[in-house]
């Protein structure tokens, strides 16, 4: 039932920014929960589109998910739906506006976990990382500001383009 979104302007181009986000292959890397990711082309489908497997991990749970992923440079989008795993819906979207010398990226993201109890371990921790990278809301409520001095995962990695 979280629907979460967080927008920010960084010093980079769009396209440089669309790249970073959409090397799906390498969030395991920098985004916290993340253990795992596979990519497999949709060869039916129109345009960049694939399907992601991504496993994540909250504490002792480990759950892995497929969403459909597409892509589409000319309209600075990078749009993904949960097909299979934990979830009665997922449906996220990030979008890539050019402003200023920079980008204004946004990212909103929406979902439910059909299992009580893995909801119960995984809503609060992603709430929780959301709200340590600072920028990230529930749709409606006031601006959360990040809890502590350590920062992870995407605005990380954006943050290193910074200096």
């Amino acid at each position: 039932m979280p629907d979460l979104f967080f927008e920010r302007h960084v010093p980079h181009l769009p396209e440089r920014m669309f790249d970073l986000v959409n090397d799906l292959a390498d969030y395991p890397r920098f985004l916290p929960n993340v253990s795992g990711m596979e990519i497999k082309r949709d060869d039916g489908a129109r345009g960049d589109v694939v399907y992601a497997r991504m496993t994540i991990q909250f504490g002792p749970v480990t759950q892995a998910y497929t969403s459909r992923v597409e892509a589409s440079r000319a309209d600075r989008t990078i749009t993904a739906k949960a097909v299979d795993g934990p979830f009665t819906y997922l449906d996220s979207k990030w979008t890539f506006e050019p402003e200023g010398e920079g980008t204004r990226i946004r990212f909103d993201i929406d979902f439910k976990i059909s299992n009580p109890l893995i909801a119960a371990v995984a809503e609060p921790a992603f709430a929780k990382a959301g709200a340590d990278h600072g920028r990230v809301r529930r749709r409606g409520e006031p601006e959360l500001r990040g809890l502590g001095q350590r920062r992870h995962g995407l605005l990380h990695q954006l943050q290193r383009f910074d200096h």
